[in-house]
């Protein structure tokens, strides 16, 4: 039914807007910061996608959270994540996009080590929404970029080529790379989850240390930010001196 739909749509005419597909990706293509965020945002996906998939089974399966303590750890890390949000776009007004995101990695690099405190018995409810906090300020301020960069990469093209229409590509080809690295973060999960138990607890080393793994993925990714990655330009700052 979806792409009877998608063929029945009326094919738009707008005069001057035909364009040669593959002229045009391999015009993005040879974009290299654009091809080095792309990059960035799937090396970073390896702990993005482990994340999403684990945190609240550890809350419930290592930290012993019953089931109201698991639903407020869910509720903390959605709130947390819509308030890191706007918190991180203040910051970003402040400081520019790069320093903050790398402050957003360096936020993740820091809090995911704490899955070691599953070695603990008996951890406090409160430390566990601590945790959870500091999770939800990692992921609500990675949640916040990709809708940034991605638009300022297409407008960079733009001002520097004079060039338009590549905003869809921009925005969509990532994905592709998005799609292979989520399916390899999901592989990777079930390996490490697959680990033999701690001896004389009821789960797996991998509920320890999926939180080192992404510490350290999360690591590469900072690193990579810093040496290759521009997110700030010079046309943004004659456009804020315009205002």
């Amino acid at each position: 039914l979806f792409y009877i739909c998608a063929f029945a749509l009326p094919v738009e005419t707008v005069e001057g807007a035909e364009m040669n597909f593959m002229e045009d990706l391999r015009k993005v293509l040879k974009d290299k910061n654009f091809m080095n965020v792309c990059w960035l945002q799937a090396i970073a996906f390896l702990a993005l996608g482990m994340i999403t998939s684990i945190i609240l089974g550890f809350t419930a399966t290592v930290l012993k959270f019953g089931e109201t303590e698991t639903i407020i750890a869910g509720a903390s890390l959605i709130l947390g994540i819509l308030v890191f949000l706007f918190m991180w776009k203040k910051l970003i007004d402040k400081k520019g996009k790069k320093s903050t995101f790398t402050i957003i990695l360096a936020t993740g690099v820091i809090v995911l080590p704490f899955t070691l405190i599953g070695l603990i018995p008996n951890v406090s409810f409160i430390f566990g929404i601590i945790f959870i906090l500091g999770v939800a300020a990692f992921m609500g301020g990675w949640y916040l970029f990709p809708y940034i960069w991605f638009a300022d990469l297409a407008e960079d093209y733009e001002q520097r080529s004079g060039e338009s229409r590549k905003a869809g590509l921009y925005a969509g080809f990532p994905q592709i790379l998005l799609n292979v690295f989520q399916a390899i973060a999901l592989f990777i999960t079930g390996l490490i989850l697959s680990l033999p138990n701690v001896p004389g607890r009821d789960f797996s080393w991998g509920y320890i240390i999926w939180g080192l793994w992404c510490s350290g993925v999360i690591l590469i990714a900072y690193l990579f930010t810093k040496k290759y990655v521009r997110l700030d330009f010079d046309w943004e700052k004659l456009q804020l001196k315009q205002k």
